[in-house]
């Protein structure tokens, strides 16, 4: 049942967990596959009525892990379900690690780097703050302490101008 109270009827929904797509049932499904089940940028499987999320779901050979693209991958979903448009847009995820004594935030870029790519934007006292830069933006970045907590806002959109 949705917030809006509309219920979906289905005949199956699996869950399964892990970070290494085991394509097995989908194959015999008949479903598409390459390194995760084959899935469009609304989400669907060959099958129309398939909708493979988080990491057992590729999108062009690659698989998107992690909350915050799994979180996309939802909102592209449920869009669809309800007649709606929204694509997934691939894009190098947000990974947070909540540990108590240092919380880190990672975007790790989506393609090689140079090693000089690294650039140390700040140091305070209660964290750091480096960046991987490519063409003048913002590629990827490694967050710790209080700048991890704040990771969200300013570096929602990678490709930012430095």
């Amino acid at each position: 049942m949705l917030s809006d109270g509309k219920v979906l009827e289905t005949d199956l929904f699996l869950s399964a967990t892990g970070l290494v797509p085991n394509t097995q049932m989908a194959d015999k499904a008949g479903l598409a596959t390459d390194i995760g089940i084959a899935a469009n940028n609304i989400m669907q499987a060959s099958s129309p009525d398939v909708y493979p999320i988080g990491d057992c779901a590729s999108l062009s050979g690659q698989v998107f892990a992690y909350i915050e693209p799994i979180r996309r991958q939802a909102e592209a979903i449920a869009a669809d379900i309800c007649g709606e448009q929204e694509r997934f847009m691939p894009a190098p995820p947000l990974v947070k690690v909540k540990t108590p004594s240092m919380p880190i935030s990672v975007c790790r870029p989506s393609g090689p780097i140079a090693d000089d790519a690294w650039v140390a934007v700040d140091d305070p006292e209660d964290g750091l703050h480096f960046e991987i830069r490519s063409d003048k933006t913002i590629a990827g970045f490694v967050l710790s302490g209080t700048p991890a907590s704040k990771a969200g806002g300013h570096y929602q959109r990678l490709g930012a101008k430095t």
